[in-house]
């Protein structure tokens, strides 16, 4: 049984500050995605990897605190087609 709750209010806020947060922070696409594992509830951040240099993720560290608090949100920089194919 998944512990993921998928109409989780926390959740929800949580995804929708992320995805703006991320938007005000870079040009480049990204995705993100809902996921549990046996920590939890956590948002997985997909970025492509050119973006590694342009994405401040100390200041994304901190403006996630101050927005949501200790909520988990896992950065993985991989390739552009990935990151396209997830937004289809």
């Amino acid at each position: 049984m998944s512990k993921l709750k998928r109409n989780s209010p926390a959740l929800e806020s949580s995804y929708d500050i992320i995805k703006s947060l991320v938007a005000d922070s870079t040009d480049h696409c990204f995705h993100v995605k809902k996921c549990s594992d046996d920590g939890g509830q956590h948002l997985m951040l997909y970025l492509p990897e050119k973006a590694r240099k342009d994405f401040n993720i100390n200041q994304f560290r901190d403006d996630k605190y101050n927005l949501i608090g200790l909520k988990r949100v896992l950065i993985a920089f991989v390739s552009e087609g990935y990151v396209s194919d997830l937004n289809k």
